[in-house]
Protein backbone atom coordinates (compact mmCIF):
# COMPACT_ATOMS: atom_id res chain seq x y z
CA UNK A 1 0.00 0.00 0.00
CA UNK A 2 1.35 3.29 -1.14
CA UNK A 3 1.24 5.81 1.79
CA UNK A 4 1.71 9.09 -0.87
CA UNK A 5 4.21 10.74 1.72
CA UNK A 6 3.76 14.17 -0.26
CA UNK A 7 0.44 14.72 1.51
CA UNK A 8 -1.27 14.75 5.07
CA UNK A 9 -2.23 11.03 5.02
CA UNK A 10 -4.95 9.93 8.00
CA UNK A 11 -4.89 6.01 7.57
CA UNK A 12 -5.68 2.64 5.66
CA UNK A 13 -8.01 0.54 7.23
CA UNK A 14 -8.88 -2.81 5.89
CA UNK A 15 -12.20 -3.58 6.40
CA UNK A 16 -14.24 -6.12 7.51
CA UNK A 17 -16.62 -8.35 4.41
CA UNK A 18 -19.19 -10.60 5.19
CA UNK A 19 -18.90 -12.22 2.27
CA UNK A 20 -17.26 -15.02 1.87
CA UNK A 21 -14.54 -15.55 -0.87
CA UNK A 22 -14.02 -11.81 -1.44
CA UNK A 23 -11.14 -9.67 -0.77
CA UNK A 24 -11.91 -7.45 1.61
CA UNK A 25 -12.32 -3.96 1.21
CA UNK A 26 -8.87 -1.51 1.73
CA UNK A 27 -9.99 2.25 2.60
CA UNK A 28 -7.67 4.94 2.00
CA UNK A 29 -8.77 7.94 4.45
CA UNK A 30 -7.24 11.20 3.18
CA UNK A 31 -8.20 14.46 4.59
CA UNK A 32 -9.37 16.50 1.54
CA UNK A 33 -10.95 15.86 -1.82
CA UNK A 34 -7.72 16.79 -3.51
CA UNK A 35 -5.91 15.01 -1.61
CA UNK A 36 -7.91 11.57 -2.68
CA UNK A 37 -7.93 12.32 -5.91
CA UNK A 38 -3.68 12.73 -5.85
CA UNK A 39 -3.86 8.92 -3.95
CA UNK A 40 -6.56 7.99 -6.72
CA UNK A 41 -4.60 8.61 -9.23
CA UNK A 42 -1.12 7.47 -7.96
CA UNK A 43 -2.46 4.08 -7.49
CA UNK A 44 -4.08 4.40 -11.09
CA UNK A 45 -0.44 5.11 -12.62
CA UNK A 46 1.43 2.71 -10.59
CA UNK A 47 -1.22 -0.14 -12.29
CA UNK A 48 -0.95 1.34 -15.59
CA UNK A 49 2.83 0.51 -15.63
CA UNK A 50 1.95 -3.01 -14.06
CA UNK A 51 -0.62 -3.18 -16.92
CA UNK A 52 2.11 -2.17 -19.73
CA UNK A 53 4.45 -3.87 -18.68
CA UNK A 54 2.85 -7.27 -18.48
CA UNK A 55 0.32 -7.02 -21.52
CA UNK A 56 1.11 -3.89 -23.87
CA UNK A 57 -1.71 -1.86 -22.64
CA UNK A 58 -3.81 -0.54 -19.85
CA UNK A 59 -7.51 -0.92 -20.56
CA UNK A 60 -9.46 1.65 -17.69
CA UNK A 61 -13.03 2.75 -17.62
CA UNK A 62 -13.84 6.11 -16.03
CA UNK A 63 -16.87 7.06 -14.54
CA UNK A 64 -17.97 11.22 -14.52
CA UNK A 65 -19.85 13.11 -11.93
CA UNK A 66 -17.12 14.85 -9.99
CA UNK A 67 -14.23 12.45 -10.66
CA UNK A 68 -12.92 13.96 -13.51
CA UNK A 69 -12.13 17.41 -11.94
CA UNK A 70 -10.45 15.38 -9.06
CA UNK A 71 -8.37 13.38 -10.28
CA UNK A 72 -7.20 13.98 -13.87
CA UNK A 73 -4.87 16.87 -13.15
CA UNK A 74 -2.52 14.60 -11.01
CA UNK A 75 -2.54 12.00 -13.52
CA UNK A 76 -1.74 14.48 -16.26
CA UNK A 77 1.27 15.17 -13.72
CA UNK A 78 2.92 11.95 -14.81
CA UNK A 79 5.09 11.44 -17.31
CA UNK A 80 3.28 7.84 -18.32
CA UNK A 81 3.05 6.98 -21.88
CA UNK A 82 -1.04 7.65 -22.24
CA UNK A 83 -0.86 6.58 -26.03
CA UNK A 84 -0.68 3.06 -24.09
CA UNK A 85 -3.95 3.42 -22.48
CA UNK A 86 -7.08 2.24 -24.03
CA UNK A 87 -10.24 4.24 -22.56
CA UNK A 88 -13.91 3.31 -21.95
CA UNK A 89 -16.54 4.42 -19.48
CA UNK A 90 -18.49 2.99 -16.79
CA UNK A 91 -21.94 4.54 -17.77
CA UNK A 92 -23.15 6.96 -19.81
CA UNK A 93 -25.95 9.54 -20.60
CA UNK A 94 -27.35 9.29 -23.72
CA UNK A 95 -27.00 12.84 -24.66
CA UNK A 96 -24.73 14.41 -27.23
CA UNK A 97 -21.04 13.75 -26.37
CA UNK A 98 -20.81 17.92 -26.54
CA UNK A 99 -23.29 18.15 -24.04
CA UNK A 100 -22.02 18.56 -20.52
CA UNK A 101 -24.07 15.98 -18.71
CA UNK A 102 -22.01 13.68 -21.10
CA UNK A 103 -19.40 11.29 -19.15
CA UNK A 104 -17.41 11.32 -21.86
CA UNK A 105 -17.59 15.63 -22.10
CA UNK A 106 -15.95 15.40 -18.65
CA UNK A 107 -13.38 12.89 -19.35
CA UNK A 108 -12.48 15.03 -22.79
CA UNK A 109 -12.46 18.28 -20.78
CA UNK A 110 -10.33 17.24 -17.87
CA UNK A 111 -8.41 14.76 -19.13
CA UNK A 112 -8.07 13.76 -23.18
CA UNK A 113 -8.06 17.49 -24.47
CA UNK A 114 -4.52 17.91 -22.00
CA UNK A 115 -2.94 15.21 -22.91
CA UNK A 116 0.40 16.25 -25.00
CA UNK A 117 0.42 13.53 -27.04
CA UNK A 118 -3.38 12.19 -28.16
CA UNK A 119 -4.56 9.04 -27.57
CA UNK A 120 -5.55 7.21 -30.85
CA UNK A 121 -9.27 7.24 -31.53
CA UNK A 122 -9.16 3.50 -31.81
CA UNK A 123 -8.16 3.54 -28.22
CA UNK A 124 -11.44 5.80 -26.62
CA UNK A 125 -14.51 4.04 -26.37
CA UNK A 126 -17.53 5.70 -26.19
CA UNK A 127 -21.12 5.88 -27.56
CA UNK A 128 -21.62 7.63 -30.96
CA UNK A 129 -23.73 10.54 -31.34
CA UNK A 130 -25.99 9.00 -34.26
CA UNK A 131 -26.36 6.06 -32.18
CA UNK A 132 -28.69 8.50 -29.83
CA UNK A 133 -31.36 8.02 -33.00
CA UNK A 134 -32.04 4.64 -31.09
CA UNK A 135 -33.73 3.91 -28.52
CA UNK A 136 -31.74 3.00 -25.43
CA UNK A 137 -31.28 -0.41 -25.44
CA UNK A 138 -29.66 -0.29 -29.14
CA UNK A 139 -27.12 2.03 -27.77
CA UNK A 140 -26.46 -0.68 -25.40
CA UNK A 141 -26.01 -3.14 -27.21
CA UNK A 142 -24.10 -0.73 -29.87
CA UNK A 143 -21.57 0.19 -27.11
CA UNK A 144 -21.22 -3.44 -26.11
CA UNK A 145 -20.07 -4.86 -29.54
CA UNK A 146 -17.54 -2.03 -29.62
CA UNK A 147 -15.95 -2.87 -26.36
CA UNK A 148 -15.90 -6.61 -27.67
CA UNK A 149 -14.62 -5.83 -30.73
CA UNK A 150 -12.01 -3.37 -29.35
CA UNK A 151 -10.83 -4.47 -25.94
CA UNK A 152 -11.62 -8.34 -26.05
CA UNK A 153 -9.07 -10.39 -24.60
CA UNK A 154 -9.45 -14.32 -25.46
CA UNK A 155 -13.32 -13.71 -26.53
CA UNK A 156 -13.75 -11.59 -22.92
CA UNK A 157 -13.63 -8.07 -22.38
CA UNK A 158 -11.30 -7.96 -18.72
CA UNK A 159 -10.70 -4.14 -17.74
CA UNK A 160 -7.15 -3.49 -15.98
CA UNK A 161 -9.17 -1.27 -13.71
CA UNK A 162 -12.58 0.55 -13.18
CA UNK A 163 -12.89 4.14 -11.72
CA UNK A 164 -16.10 4.60 -9.66
CA UNK A 165 -17.81 6.70 -7.91
CA UNK A 166 -20.84 6.53 -5.35
CA UNK A 167 -23.82 9.23 -4.57
CA UNK A 168 -25.47 9.18 -1.32
CA UNK A 169 -28.13 6.37 -1.86
CA UNK A 170 -24.92 4.06 -2.69
CA UNK A 171 -25.60 3.72 -6.46
CA UNK A 172 -22.04 3.46 -8.91
CA UNK A 173 -22.13 3.83 -12.16
CA UNK A 174 -25.64 4.03 -13.05
CA UNK A 175 -27.02 0.97 -11.13
CA UNK A 176 -29.47 1.78 -8.84
CA UNK A 177 -30.87 0.20 -5.30
CA UNK A 178 -33.71 -1.93 -6.38
CA UNK A 179 -33.12 -1.29 -10.15
CA UNK A 180 -33.91 -4.62 -11.47
CA UNK A 181 -30.03 -4.13 -13.38
CA UNK A 182 -28.42 -5.54 -10.37
CA UNK A 183 -29.71 -8.82 -11.37
CA UNK A 184 -28.43 -8.69 -14.71
CA UNK A 185 -25.87 -11.72 -15.34
CA UNK A 186 -25.68 -11.81 -18.81
CA UNK A 187 -24.63 -8.80 -20.57
CA UNK A 188 -21.23 -6.36 -20.00
CA UNK A 189 -23.57 -3.01 -21.15
CA UNK A 190 -26.95 -2.44 -19.99
CA UNK A 191 -29.44 0.05 -20.94
CA UNK A 192 -31.55 1.90 -18.33
CA UNK A 193 -34.67 4.30 -19.02
CA UNK A 194 -35.89 4.83 -15.56
CA UNK A 195 -33.00 6.28 -14.21
CA UNK A 196 -33.84 8.62 -11.04
CA UNK A 197 -31.49 10.71 -11.27
CA UNK A 198 -31.74 12.67 -14.74
CA UNK A 199 -31.28 12.25 -17.24
CA UNK A 200 -33.44 9.71 -17.21
CA UNK A 201 -31.78 7.68 -20.72
CA UNK A 202 -28.48 5.54 -19.86
CA UNK A 203 -26.53 3.03 -20.57
CA UNK A 204 -23.75 0.62 -17.95
CA UNK A 205 -21.55 -1.61 -17.26
CA UNK A 206 -23.03 -4.23 -14.98
CA UNK A 207 -22.13 -5.90 -12.28
CA UNK A 208 -20.86 -8.86 -13.86
CA UNK A 209 -18.53 -6.66 -16.00
CA UNK A 210 -17.74 -4.49 -12.94
CA UNK A 211 -16.96 -7.68 -10.83
CA UNK A 212 -14.50 -9.36 -13.50
CA UNK A 213 -12.25 -6.26 -13.40
CA UNK A 214 -8.91 -6.90 -12.74
CA UNK A 215 -8.73 -3.91 -9.84
CA UNK A 216 -11.62 -1.28 -8.96
CA UNK A 217 -11.06 1.54 -7.55
CA UNK A 218 -14.19 3.81 -5.64
CA UNK A 219 -13.28 7.80 -5.14
CA UNK A 220 -16.36 8.95 -2.70
CA UNK A 221 -15.78 12.07 -0.88
CA UNK A 222 -18.18 14.69 1.46
CA UNK A 223 -20.36 13.91 4.14
CA UNK A 224 -23.18 12.92 1.83
CA UNK A 225 -21.57 9.40 1.47
CA UNK A 226 -20.80 9.09 5.16
CA UNK A 227 -24.13 7.27 6.11
CA UNK A 228 -24.10 4.97 3.07
CA UNK A 229 -20.21 3.95 3.72
CA UNK A 230 -20.97 3.22 7.20
CA UNK A 231 -23.38 0.56 5.21
CA UNK A 232 -20.98 -0.22 3.05
CA UNK A 233 -18.31 -1.23 5.06
CA UNK A 234 -20.95 -3.03 7.23
CA UNK A 235 -20.90 -6.95 8.72
CA UNK A 236 -24.78 -7.08 7.88
CA UNK A 237 -25.14 -8.65 4.82
CA UNK A 238 -28.82 -7.41 4.04
CA UNK A 239 -27.42 -3.71 4.78
CA UNK A 240 -24.98 -4.38 1.92
CA UNK A 241 -27.41 -6.29 -0.33
CA UNK A 242 -29.26 -3.30 -0.61
CA UNK A 243 -26.22 -1.16 -2.10
CA UNK A 244 -24.99 -1.48 -5.38
CA UNK A 245 -21.85 -0.37 -4.58
CA UNK A 246 -21.53 -3.07 -1.78
CA UNK A 247 -22.20 -5.35 -4.48
CA UNK A 248 -19.08 -4.63 -7.00
CA UNK A 249 -16.83 -7.55 -5.58
CA UNK A 250 -13.81 -8.25 -8.10
CA UNK A 251 -11.30 -10.76 -7.22
CA UNK A 252 -8.84 -8.12 -5.98
CA UNK A 253 -9.52 -6.22 -2.92
CA UNK A 254 -11.91 -2.91 -3.98
CA UNK A 255 -9.65 -0.06 -2.89
CA UNK A 256 -11.61 2.94 -1.69
CA UNK A 257 -10.40 6.71 -2.05
CA UNK A 258 -12.37 8.74 0.63
CA UNK A 259 -11.82 12.11 2.27
CA UNK A 260 -11.81 12.89 6.64
CA UNK A 261 -16.13 13.86 6.03
CA UNK A 262 -16.80 11.11 4.58
CA UNK A 263 -15.38 8.50 6.99
CA UNK A 264 -17.71 6.86 8.63
CA UNK A 265 -15.43 5.35 11.76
Amino acid sequence: INHYPNIPYHCVLQMSNAVIGHQTPIVHVLETPNQAGYAAATFILEKAQVAISQRGRFVVSFSGGSIPALLCPYLLESKMDFTKWWISFADERCVPLSNPESNFFEVNRHFLSKLPVKIPSNQIFSIMDNWLNDDTHTVARSYEKSLRSGLSDNDDVVFDLIILGMGPDGHTASLFPGHKLLTDQSDLVAPIHDSPKPPSSRITLTLKCLNSARDVIFIACGSSKCDVLRNVFSLDPILKSSIPAALVQPKSAVHWFIDGEANPA
